[in-house]
């Protein structure tokens, strides 16, 4: 009897499992059916209905903890096992009920990147990493009407008070510390010949 199962098992797992590579964790989790002895397809068929489920909370759950682009949840979903549907499955589900917003997220992240003084370059290569359209960005830009001039001007006053700019050695500085930031040197020349 126990041959028999094993064996059972063991078609399952050659036959049904290795059409998709998918973890150990999320399989196990889908051999609840393999009690009930279904045939092959019937087996497939469920599997997939519950792996729609388990990705949706997956997703949930994911984005329960923090905001994400839609390319870093489908990466953080295949990397648990997920496939293509389930993963499709989940991202629309989230956007639907709002967890999701990519345009929020992206105004969110340019809006806390200025705060904290940097510049449209810096923000731009910054937001590479998560592959998003530039068009986007523009809009987001546009919507803000961020002036590099006065984030500049702000930061001399703030941050770079300490530096006597009218030293050549510490305006190369102050210039040096605020191309790191981010700012164009069109920008930087112009605001500080105006200081």
């Amino acid at each position: 009897m126990q041959q028999a199962e094993d064996s059972f098992l063991l078609n399952i797992f050659i036959d049904e499992v290795l059409w998709r590579v998918i973890p150990k964790k999320l399989y196990f989790k889908g051999l609840r059916d393999v009690s009930e002895k279904l045939p092959v397809e019937e087996y497939k068929r469920c599997f997939l209905e519950k792996e729609g489920k388990m990705a949706k909370s997956s997703a949930i759950y994911q984005l329960s903890r923090r905001s994400l682009f839609v390319n870093e949840l489908t990466s953080k979903l295949a990397a648990q096992g997920y496939g293509f549907e389930a993963i499709a499955t989940a991202i629309s589900y989230c956007e639907q009920i709002g967890a999701l917003n990519e345009d929020k997220k992206l105004m969110y992240l340019i809006q806390k990147a200025i705060e904290k003084g940097k510049g449209e370059l810096y923000i731009r290569m910054y937001l590479k990493k998560f592959k998003i359209d530039e068009a986007k960005i523009d809009e987001c830009f546009g919507e803000l009407s961020f002036d590099p001039k006065i984030a500049i001007g702000k930061l001399l006053d703030k941050q770079l008070k300490k530096y006597n700019l009218k030293e050549v050695s510490q305006k190369k500085k102050a210039i040096l510390f605020l191309q790191r930031r981010g700012f164009q040197l069109d920008d930087i020349f112009a605001v500080i010949s105006s200081k």
